[in-house]
This record gives C-alpha cells, sequence and structure tokens, in this order.
C-alpha cells in the first residue's frame, strides 16, 4: 500500500508479510554527492545522523537497539540519493521505526562530534584506496567533464571536509565550526518530507503499519523546495483520514 502522511506529505510504501520473522525499513532521500558544498559533504552528513537524536541523544543507541534485536543498519550515499536501511526481528519493528525516524526529524549534528567523525570519514577514504572498484570508480570520475558533478571527489576527507584536515592533521576551531554550520544548512536545505521516500515492511497489518509509520515519521518537517508530488494522486494511494 502506498500512502502519503497526514501530517507532512512524506510518501511511503508499506509491505504485510504475517509469516515474516524480520521486519525492515528504509528511507531514501533526494541528496547525494551531486548535492555537495564541499567534496564529501552529503556523506559526512550521513554519518553524523547516527550520532544522537534529541529523543535517543547516546550515540550508540540506535546501533545498540538493532544489534540487540537480531538486526542490522547501515547506510550509503549515492551521486543522487542517500539511504538509511534497517533490519530487525519482527517483534522488534516500532522501536527500530521510532528511532530512524529520529534521524530525519530531530538530529542532534552535535558540533563536538565533527572533528571525530571526519577523522572516520577520512578512514573510510583511506581504505577504499585498496579496492579495485573505488579505483575503477576514480578512473571514471577522473574522465568526466570537469562540469559535471560526477567528475568530483564524493567521499570526503580530512581535507576536503575541514581544508587542510582536522585534529592531528591540522584545521583549527574556525574550520570546525564553518563545517557544522554548513553541515547544518545541508540538513535544513534536503532532509525534509518533500525530498524523502520511506519503506516498510512487516507482519502488523497494513493499517497498524500506517499507523506506526506516521507516529515515527510524522515529525519529519516538510520544508524545503521541488516537487513533492502532493498534487497527483499516487498508484494505489490511501490518504490517512
Amino acid at each position: 500500500r502506498l500512502v502519503r502522511l497526514a501530517s507532512n506529505g512524506l510518501v511511503a510504501l508499506l509491505v504485510s508479510d504475517p509469516d515474516a520473522d524480520q521486519a525492515c525499513a528504509a528511507v531514501s532521500v533526494r541528496a547525494g554527492s551531486f548535492d555537495d558544498t564541499r567534496p564529501g559533504m552529503a556523506h559526512f552528513h550521513e554519518h553524523m545522523l547516527f550520532l544522537g537524536t534529541e529523543k535517543y541523544p547516546e550515540e550508540e543507541e540506535f546501533d545498540s537497539f538493532v544489534a540487540a534485536n537480531g538486526g542490522e543498519a547501515n547506510a550509503y550515499t549515492m551521486d543522487e540519493e542517500t539511504v538509511f536501511y534497517a533490519a530487525v526481528n519482527a517483534d522488534a519493528l516500532a522501536g527500530c521505526l521510532d528511532r530512524l525516524g529520529a534521524f530525519f526529524a530531530k538530529p542532534l549534528l552535535d558540533a563536538s562530534s565533527v572533528e571525530r567523525e571526519v577523522e572516520a570519514v577520512d578512514a573510510e577514504h583511506a581504505m577504499s584506496l585498496l579496492e579495485d572498484q573505488a579505483r575503477l570508480h576514480s578512473v571514471l570520475r577522473t574522465t568526466a567533464s570537469a562540469a559535471h558533478p560526477f567528475s568530483r571527489f564524493s567521499t570526503g576527507d580530512a581535507s576536503t571536509l575541514l581544508g587542510g584536515g582536522g585534529g592531528s592533521k591540522g584545521g583549527g576551531g574556525s574550520a570546525v565550526s564553518e563545517l557544522h554550520a554548513e553541515l547544518v544548512a545541508f540538513n535544513r536545505r534536503h532532509y525534509a518530507a518533500p525530498h524523502m521516500r520511506l519503506c516498510v515492511v512487516g507482519r502488523e497489518s497494513l493499517e497498524a503499519l500506517e499507523v506506526l509509520a506516521a507516529e515515527a515519521f510524522g515529525e519529519v518537517a516538510r520544508r524545503g523546495s521541488g516537487d513533492d508530488g502532493s498534487g497527483e494522486a499516487l498508484p494505489g494511494e490511501s490518504r490517512p483520514g
């Protein structure tokens, strides 16, 4: 069932499977590396969303909940979208959705975590240099037109995110503050209901899944520009009453 949340217009695809022993959810956001304000910003922002929300401020709370309920969670940044996903035991869907929805409703984006997470992105990039797929992608980027965003470095590292690196690699408080301000602006510009799509699979009824989706994602802001398709009727759409 395809639904549109009454509070903010977020579109969700709901799948009910009464025999499922696992439940899962995924969120696609129409913002990726092509939207970078500096190389690696979209990827860095993806990392920062995992570091706590107003409702669940502990950094490891989401991952701990998922692991304790037999699941896994991750995210990835592509050229034009960023995807977050999680799978848990079927009876833990409500808690998983509540925590995942908080990523997009009220993330902390704490300035005190910026330098540490830049280092994590930098380490991830260094590890990718040993991977054939990453090397092939680098070659493709160098052959692309310089006028196209595909030609840009998209993973990010300390030098691109902090203009010389953070922590032990140089940089300073002003660079961290500037990056944090840009991070918050990126979030406000792109992470809003008109730019998002949600998919939920669980053993609950479609009606119950719709309630869970509304409770978990109903506070996601509707701000942002661009066509969210709210003027069109979705195929098989059920509008919450």
